[in-house]
């Protein structure tokens, strides 16, 4: 009889796989069946990530039974890149398989070349698939399923899996194994990590205001200039001249843009398991919740950034009848538009901090008061005090590497 079985959440591109006439979803389920006969488990593969509990279930299984943490598959290709919601899964998933120390349960499959994929990649989503050790599918693809080389490479998946089950929980037991000081030691090294890292990543949030006050005035002052020519009758070449001039003051601004939000969004995706760890730790020991002063610090300078007062920033956008009078001007505002993607992300993990930082704060206060002994927030230095330093703890995978896995 077998056991009670596994689980692995398939991610992919739906576009990819209607394309390649359904070969993703086929990939899936031989990889379900050769784990079953190599290990003697179940493996129940997640394919349906359009169903309303298809999110909710993964974080539920990854909190669940202990070493029983699912794997998460994702199929990587130019579209799956793309997609603002297969970025989504992969970092979500990331985040908290770091920080609980079992990241080697995420398993890319590269199975269209996509460019830019390394270790030190200017996206840092691509830098994480680099450095976990993906599977390379790009020849095998190719291939019919009843290949040999694609059998092979479907074994070499599902013992890889089985080893790495056995990984996880031999890392989850440890951590669960673990007495209050090394608790207290590995949360005082997230936070020092944490603090190594926030100032420079405080800086990369603040870029935004300077240079978008320098790329309104250009666009104003051209657009100015464009009015006066359309009310006195002067177009054509005159108008050409104003856009192109526009295109080459604006595109300098658009890459310096794109890379000061390339250098944010890295940041913010590092300190993400960090952040997210530290967090869990307190919430498990709420005695140490002065800790998070220094988080909540940061993390609320950075949200007077991204939601300043008085409302959102203007839109960085230009408008869309100016880009035909030249191909710079296009640039420009394309360079934008993959800045804007980038930032809107990251801000999306900054603003999560934010509101799972108050939920936490207020609820281990209410809490406190609850049973008779209220818990107020300590003086931040008298606090930190009470944690003891010590080596960082090799089963947490957090704080040296990030669970960058080589």
């Amino acid at each position: 009889m077998s056991s009670p079985g596994y689980e692995a959440f398939w991610s992919y591109a739906h576009e990819d796989n209607d394309r390649q006439g359904g070969r993703l979803l086929a990939l899936a389920r031989a990889i379900e069946d050769e784990f079953s006969v190599i290990s003697g488990d179940d493996l129940n593969i997640f394919l349906d990530r359009h169903s309303l509990s298809w999110g909710d279930l993964w974080k539920e299984r990854i909190n669940g039974a202990l070493g029983e943490a699912p794997f998460f598959i994702a199929l990587v290709t130019p579209k799956y890149v793309r997609s603002a919601e297969c970025r989504r899964e992969l970092l979500s998933f990331s985040r908290e398989a770091q920080s609980r120390g079992v990241g080697r349960l995420l398993l890319p499959i590269l199975f269209i070349d996509v460019s830019d994929l390394s270790d030190d990649s200017s996206d840092e989503m691509l830098a994480i698939i680099s450095r976990s050790q993906y599977v390379d599918w790009r020849e095998l693809r190719l291939k019919s399923p009843s290949d040999p080389a694609v059998l092979v490479a479907v074994n070499s998946l599902a013992r890889r899996m089985q080893q790495l089950r056995q990984e996880a929980k031999s890392t989850t037991q440890s951590l669960e194994a673990r007495d209050k000081t090394e608790v207290y030691d590995n949360l005082s090294d997230l936070v020092d990590a944490i603090d190594e890292k926030i100032d420079d990543w405080l800086e990369a949030v603040e870029f935004d205001h300077v240079s978008g006050r320098v790329w309104r005035s250009t666009v104003d002052e051209r657009l100015k200039r464009a009015q006066r020519l359309i009310d006195s009758g002067r177009q054509g070449g005159p108008m050409l001249a104003v856009f192109k001039k526009l295109g080459l003051e604006l595109q300098p601004i658009a890459v310096d843009r794109l890379v000061k939000s390339q250098n944010y969004s890295r940041s913010t995706i590092y300190l993400d398991p960090l952040i997210t760890a530290v967090m869990r730790q307190v919430s498990e020991n709420p005695e140490l919740l002065s800790v998070l002063d220094r988080v909540s610090d940061g993390v609320q300078e950075a949200v007077l950034n991204i939601e300043p007062p008085g409302g959102r920033h203007r839109t960085w956008r230009l408008p869309t009848g100016i880009l035909r009078y030249s191909r710079t001007l296009q640039e420009a505002d394309d360079t934008i538009a993959k800045s804007m993607e980038l930032l809107n992300e990251a801000n999306e993990i900054v603003l999560r901090w934010r509101d799972q930082l108050v939920e936490l704060q207020e609820q281990i206060l209410q809490d406190g008061e609850s049973y008779g002994n209220p818990v107020t927030q300590p003086n931040l230095e008298e606090g930190t005090e009470k944690l003891p330093t010590g080596a960082v703890n090799e089963s947490s995978h957090l704080v040296n590497s990030t669970d960058h896995e080589s």
